[in-house]
Order: structure tokens, then C-alpha cells, then sequence
């Protein structure tokens, strides 16, 4: 019972923190308070206010150099998967299956279509769905309408970025206004200089 007791403390003085750093309006603070490193309430408003909504880095352009590499990713509880189609086009999709919500794919490799463990769906590396056994001869089913989430995806500078908020600007844009300062600042710095 007192376990809950502090949680709960913990949770409001995460709250009040998380609303003074989100509020532009709220009495400037020295910092968050200790409480919001560890709150899983403060966590899930940090995501839903501010990282849902950025351009997150998930990788490199290398990873996936060939047609069908592909490398898992999770980040933000959404599980992806980066890959190259046969194209050579640079995609982001869900990596779970709209069936049964089984994962489809972990950890990298090379594949020419994902295909699910539990009822063998099968998707092409466009996130469409290829073939679901039995499920053609279901009244009302919809093959072309069954195609894997993707988050909207640019890369820069070799750097993959994928950003869920599909109103958000783009990274282009983004870096455009800040581009030379992070190329000079970042990319092209020296490996042994430091920065504060």
C-alpha cells in the first residue's frame, strides 16, 4: 500500500515538472525534477508531446546497401523494419502483421518478401500484402487494402529518419535552416573535438 503511495507522489511531481517544461507559460525551473527520469507517466507525455512528433534518427543508409536488406528497429514501442526494396527504394514499414499482430521479422538480413510465422501472410518489400492462404475465399476480403504501416522516412547525410506525425514539416526543411551548422559541427568535425 505505501509502495502505491509513493508512486503516486512520484507521479504527480513528475506531472507538475512535465508541465512546467511543456507549458511556454510555467515559471521557469532550473531543470526536471529527479522524478521524471524514472516516470513511466512522464515517459508516455514526453512521447506523445515531443518525440511522436520529430524526425528520429533510426539508422544508416548503409545498413541496408542492397536490394532486400533489411534490419529491425524499435523505437518509441513501435516495432520497424528499415529495408531497400528491389528498386533500391529506401522504405519504413511496421514490422507486425495485420492478421494477428505477430512480429514478421527480427534482427537483419536479406529477404525478398516477410513472412509470418503464425499464418504464413506474406508481404512484399513495397508492404503490400502478397498472399494470405485462406483468406482470399473470405466474403469482404481485401487484399490491396492490406498493406504494413509506414512511418513517414527521409535520410540525410546518410542518416535514416522516420517521424510518425504524418502533418509534421520535412526534415529538408528542418535541416535546411540549421544545415551548414550541423554539417560543420557534427558531420565534419573532428573525432577528438568535444562540444557543450
Amino acid at each position: 500500500m505505501a509502495q502505491a503511495g509513493i508512486k503516486a507522489t512520484s507521479g504527480r511531481k513528475a506531472a507538475r515538472s512535465a508541465r512546467a517544461v511543456l507549458d511556454p507559460g510555467a515559471v521557469a525551473t532550473r531543470g526536471l525534477a529527479p522524478e521524471c527520469y524514472v516516470s513511466p507517466d512522464f515517459y508516455a507525455l514526453e512521447v506523445e508531446r515531443v518525440l511522436a512528433r520529430e524526425w528520429l534518427c533510426i539508422g544508416r543508409v548503409e545498413d541496408v546497401a542492397a536490394p532486400g536488406d533489411y534490419t529491425s528497429v524499435d523505437i518509441l514501442g513501435e516495432p520497424l523494419v528499415m529495408l531497400r526494396d528491389q528498386g533500391g527504394q529506401l522504405r519504413v514499414f511496421s514490422r507486425v502483421c495485420r492478421h494477428r499482430a505477430m512480429i514478421l521479422v527480427e534482427g537483419r538480413g536479406n529477404a525478398r518478401r516477410f513472412v509470418c510465422p503464425y499464418h504464413a501472410w506474406t508481404y512484399g518489400l513495397d508492404g503490400r500484402l502478397v498472399s494470405a492462404p485462406l483468406a482470399d475465399r473470405a466474403p469482404g476480403f481485401d487484399r490491396a487494402g492490406c498493406v504494413l504501416p509506414a512511418p513517414r522516412v527521409e535520410a540525410w547525410e546518410g542518416f535514416v529518419f522516420v517521424n510518425f506525425d504524418s502533418g509534421a514539416e520535412p526534415l529538408a526543411l528542418l535541416v535546411a535552416a540549421s544545415g551548414s551548422w550541423l554539417k560543420v559541427k557534427w558531420i565534419g568535425a573532428p573525432k577528438s573535438r568535444t562540444f557543450g
